[in-house]
């Protein structure tokens, strides 16, 4: 359990807000992930013949807590990314969707973040 959580946190370093998440590191993440989520539910799920300590219980929920947010994170991330770039350069275009629907005709040639960041 301990190698995946650090393997999985080495991963999650590449969700820093710097680059777009490719197929492969995000498919990479999931298979992380995933892992992670199926070896929790198997330790979790064990009838074992003493109790958990609370110690344990503990690190148990943090890894559940961790696992759902990163989980969580992979998914929003791209959109997110786009979102952060779009305002970070707002301020070199002038009004895009009137020069998209002056020189198309009609509605701005741009494409939502859905469609831009789906995978």
């Amino acid at each position: 359990m301990d190698s995946l959580e650090a393997d999985l946190e080495t991963q999650a370093a590449i969700l820093d807000g710097q680059h777009y998440l490719t197929t492969p590191e995000r498919k990479q993440l999931d298979a992380t992930v995933q892992r992670l989520s199926e070896t929790y539910t198997d330790i979790y799920s064990t009838n074992w013949p003493f109790r958990y300590s609370e110690k344990d219980l503990d690190r148990l929920s943090e890894i559940r807590e961790t696992v759902q947010s990163i989980s969580k994170r992979v998914r929003s991330y791209n959109a997110e990314f786009v979102e952060q770039e779009l305002e970070r350069y707002a301020h070199l275009v002038t009004d895009v969707e009137s020069v998209g629907s002056i020189a198309s005709g009609e509605g701005h040639a741009l494409h939502t973040i859905e469609e831009m960041t789906s995978i």
